[in-house]
């Protein structure tokens, strides 16, 4: 009898342990320098439903003119030129570009994939919060 008194009293004990460490932990406070910092993307002033729209284009040339003789041809903006690299910015449809580009015969345009997977990632970021 008295052995079932002693493992009684140790369950006892043990839950009450339990339980009590239980309620403390929700009431313990945060060290925010404790939490793994997720990085985000942040918003800027400029970050509007349009700019989420836009597409950013490469296509090689030879200098600056014949880089805006490409966007003349696309009806696109070129943003910059660099080392034979024009970026374009558009609202348009990229396939459809590339399609007006291959039946013109025009300069070849690729979708800059940097820019694109970055656009897809904050996509779904937005999507999820």
């Amino acid at each position: 009898m008295h052995r079932i008194g002693g493992v009684l009293f140790g369950v006892l004990c043990i839950g009450m342990f339990g339980s009590l460490l239980v309620a403390c932990n929700g009431r313990q406070k945060l060290d925010e320098s404790s939490l793994q910092q997720v990085p985000q993307f942040i918003e800027t002033e400029d970050s509007t439903e349009e700019r989420m729209n836009v597409t950013e284009l490469i296509a090689l040339a030879e200098d600056q003119t014949e880089a805006e003789k490409i966007a003349e041809l696309y009806e696109i903006e070129l943003s910059s030129f660099s080392d034979g690299i024009a970026v374009y910015t558009t609202d348009k449809d990229p396939q459809e570009l590339m399609e007006l580009g291959d039946n013109n015969g025009y300069p070849a345009l690729t979708v800059n994939s940097n820019h694109y997977q970055l656009k897809k990632i904050s996509e779904v970021t937005d999507t999820n919060q």
